[in-house]
């Protein structure tokens, strides 16, 4: 677990360092900006749909970008020679784009509230957005978490398959590329 908090922490310092976190702040300073312009109706209709980009799309292009930055230094080469396992190595990598997407949607949901008083279910968001960034695929769950208008059934159905979606990816899709590709350098 000690390895693991590590490998957490020098991939959030490598997220600094490639300017991916500044670079997603600032991202989330443009969503500030339109919700400025927006009414407290047009921005709860457009939040999900931005922490949706932010939560998916955003993680892979940045974290797309830092795995080729980290290619070019020789990162996951020598991370391969670690006393860790590769699963370690993508479990790091996983939990520094979690931080990623939850830090834009806790500034989105901040710059919400501040601007037009909106609150919603926090903590499903947060779950949401979690479970999003391993699986790339939410739109439906992050609308309801915002919105609040839940259909049990099918918030639950949504939930647990995108999280076996994302056991499934990780193992048998994301794993066994990305222990070839840091085999091969």
């Amino acid at each position: 677990m000690r390895s693991l908090t590590r490998l957490i922490a020098g991939e959030l310092q490598r997220l600094v360092r490639y300017k991916i976190l500044p670079v997603s702040l600032a991202t989330a300073v443009l969503w500030i900006a339109l919700f400025w312009f927006l009414s407290p109706k047009e921005a709860v209709e457009i939040a999900p749909l931005l922490m949706l980009v932010d939560a998916a799309v955003m993680s892979i292009l940045l974290l797309g970008a830092s795995h080729h930055l980290e290619k070019q230094e020789g990162t996951i080469r020598t991370m391969m020679v670690m006393p860790i396992s590769p699963a370690q190595i993508l479990a790091a990598k996983t939990a520094a784009s979690m931080l990623l997407a939850l830090e834009s949607a806790a500034v989105t949901s901040a710059a919400l509230f501040f601007i037009h008083r909106v609150t919603y279910n926090y903590l499903a968001l947060l779950a949401v957005v979690a479970v999003t960034v391993a699986a790339h695929a939410a739109s439906h769950l992050i609308t309801a978490a915002v919105s609040g208008e839940y259909e049990i059934a099918m918030a639950a159905a949504g939930f647990l398959y995108l999280v076996a979606l994302a056991a499934v990816l990780f193992k048998w899709a994301v794993y066994p590329k990305f222990k070839d590709n840091a085999a091969r350098g």
